[in-house]
């Protein structure tokens, strides 16, 4: 089988046992769909063998967050080829990246990824500013990796980022901070939202207000989500927007859009509002700054921005405006994918994983 292909075939993948097209014909779409996949006996549907062998769970500052590896027996040995590290997005889980990281398992490359926390299966956390999630993060990086040194004292970590959505954000945080301690040779950016987010400026005191109370009273969020939105199935507005693609007969589409309505009906009202609340600028001239001295001095790092050309979450036009707002083009690339909403991996996971494994998977 093609390496694409073996990557995005879900069949066996299930830990139910079901093939796709069983457990996609055993859900019925509407009011009813949120209690039929929160249903105990029907968790096993949702997760999947791949994610299973490689899951595990970590403590950092006594918050519990799970991670996902492909480490021979465990152990990550800092052999000079890149640590290939998946940041999602706002309301998502490890499990968003799963046709990219069976990919980048299959090219014989390295990977990690977490839940952030207040998201999939991590813990909350007490506030969500970027800068305490991207330090969080980096104690994940360190502790699966033991931060070994073992081509030499002076040998850093090889990294590549690739975040979706919010986590476009976080990446280029990461990078801005973290630039000294890893030796970081790509940055992939799937559907980033757009370059300056004034609706979440700290100025905008209103809307930090009605942010704050609704993160200390999440019930109010819970009311629309439940009573308003959910109900709605694949309907609601978390589903709709999400994919471009709806063909009835693409059983392996239908079961991803089930899948990531389980994960939306978990998300926790009050980590979604943190993570706005919390929400940082992205200093565009540190970052520039950073990206120009990297080309200057001959490095291999080069920026990858995936833009769904059907997007309605992080609309095209601002996906073009994220692109833009870095400077130097030498090593930056727009990749425009036709037919394509938001959630990437599950709206077009052949395609996108074509291009990523063109574009991302070379080194």
């Amino acid at each position: 089988m093609d390496i694409i292909k073996e990557a995005c075939n879900l069949e066996g993948q299930p830990l139910s046992k079901k093939n796709v097209q069983q457990i996609v014909n055993s859900y019925v779409d509407g009011p009813t769909l949120v209690k039929e996949v929160l249903q105990p006996e029907n968790q096993a549907d949702f997760r999947t063998t791949f994610i299973t062998n490689f899951e595990s769970y970590v403590k950092i500052n006594g918050k519990k967050l799970r991670v996902c590896h492909n480490f021979q027996n465990g152990k990550f040995v800092n052999d000079g080829h890149p640590l290939h590290l998946f940041i999602h997005g706002l309301g998502g889980s490890l499990g968003q990246f799963e046709p990219l990281l069976r990919l980048t398992h299959l090219k014989g490359k390295k990977f990690l990824t977490l839940d952030l926390p207040g998201f999939g299966q991590s813990d909350e956390l007490e506030s969500y500013s970027m800068k305490s999630v991207i330090e969080t993060i980096r104690s994940v990086v360190d502790l699966a990796t033991g931060n070994q040194k073992s081509l030499g004292e002076n040998t850093q970590l090889k990294l590549i980022l690739t975040g979706h959505s919010m986590g476009c954000y976080l990446c280029l945080h990461f990078f801005e901070t973290y630039s000294k301690n890893y030796d970081i040779r790509k940055i992939a950016l799937l559907s980033p939202p757009k370059p300056i987010m004034t609706s979440l400026s700290k100025r905008n005191y209103w809307t930090q207000w009605a942010l704050w109370g609704v993160f200390k009273l999440p019930f109010i969020f819970d009311l629309y989500r439940n009573y308003f939105d959910q109900t709605r199935g694949l309907s609601s507005s978390g589903m709709k927007r999400f994919f471009f693609n709806n063909d009835p007969n693409d059983y392996d589409l239908r079961y991803r859009k089930l899948w990531q309505f389980h994960s939306n009906v978990q998300n926790k009202s009050r980590s979604v509002v943190g993570y706005l609340l919390g929400w940082d600028a992205i200093n565009w001239e540190k970052v520039n700054t950073l990206v120009d001295k990297n080309d200057k001095q001959g490095s291999d790092l080069h920026v990858l921005v995936f833009l769904g050309k059907n997007d309605q979450v992080t609309l095209p036009e601002d996906v073009k405006q994220f692109y833009e707002s870095f400077e130097n083009k030498n090593n930056t690339k727009l990749i425009e994918i036709p037919n394509c909403s938001h959630t990437l991996c599950f709206d077009a996971p052949l395609v996108v994983c074509e291009l990523f494994s063109e574009n991302v998977l070379t080194e």
